[in-house]
Order: structure tokens, then C-alpha cells, then sequence
């Protein structure tokens, strides 16, 4: 018999899952952006973070961007993956050419 881990929360909150970029693997929380995207964003608050990952009431938080003259006072905020992730470039779109 097979035991499943738990799956771990971020900010004890947000299910986390592996980065499905090749071999990254890193845990990111699954948020919507202001405009009603979804983006990865890391799991583990950053010293560069720009995120706040906003409580919805929902499995999915709002990933809300903090402007610079805010962030002293915020704690515990997030980086896109997409800037952390080593294998970013497999999630880039290519141009559509006309």
C-alpha cells in the first residue's frame, strides 16, 4: 500500500503544486492575477517579491502586485515564477506571424 503526502500549503493556506516547466519541479501556488489570469507563482515569500497572494475564500488566491513604495510595510511577499523559473523559456508563447 502507497501513503499520498498531504499536500503542502503556502502561507498555511494554498495548496502548492511542482512546476511542470521540465525538471523545475519547484512548489508554486496556482493564483488569478487582477485580470482574471492564472499565473505560478512561488510558494516561499521572497526578498524581491512583488506579489501579495490576497485570501478569496476560494482554493485559488488573488496574486495582487504591490507597488514599491508599499512593500516595506507588506510582509510575506511572492515572486512570479515565471521570473524564478529556470526553465521559463518552455512557457513562452511563440509570436504569431501574419
Amino acid at each position: 500500500m502507497t501513503t499520498v503526502e498531504p499536500p503542502q500549503l503556502a502561507d498555511g493556506r494554498w495548496p502548492t503544486a511542482p512546476c511542470s516547466a521540465s525538471s523545475c519541479g519547484a512548489p508554486v501556488v496556482w493564483a488569478y492575477t487582477e485580470r482574471g489570469k492564472t499565473m505560478p507563482v512561488d510558494a516561499q515569500p521572497s526578498p524581491i517579491g512583488s506579489l501579495e497572494l490576497v485570501d478569496r475564500g476560494e482554493r485559488t488566491p488573488l496574486a495582487r502586485f504591490v507597488p514599491v513604495e508599499a512593500r516595506l510595510s507588506t510582509d510575506a511577499l511572492h515572486t512570479s515564477h515565471f521570473v524564478t523559473c529556470a526553465k521559463a523559456d518552455s512557457f513562452r508563447r511563440r509570436p504569431r506571424h501574419a
